[in-house]
């Protein structure tokens, strides 16, 4: 009777310890997995400035900056030139 009572607390006590490491680690790998499924499922993020701003980069070219460089460098000029002439009439 001793014997059988001494096997079932080493039974309890086996399925005690294997609980008490169990469970930690099962909620740990859980929380992991919902935090990638979280993150993997979520839908791509839209770019800065919408829709729009992502067309219009596209549509940029390397030759309508340069065109537009160059009216603004003879904008200034001109502004430039109009101001010296008004500072010599003065």
């Amino acid at each position: 009777m001793l014997d059988a009572v001494q096997e079932e607390l080493c039974r309890i006590r086996r399925r005690r310890t294997f609980l008490r490491r169990f469970i930690p680690a099962g909620a740990a790998a859980a929380a992991a997995a919902a935090v990638l499924c979280v993150v993997w499922l979520q839908p791509p993020a839209a770019p800065v400035g919408g829709p729009a701003l992502a067309d219009a980069r596209d549509a940029i070219t390397w030759d309508m900056l340069e065109e537009a460089s160059f009216e603004l460098d003879q904008e200034l000029t001109s502004r430039q030139t109009a101001v010296s002439e008004t500072a010599i009439l003065w």
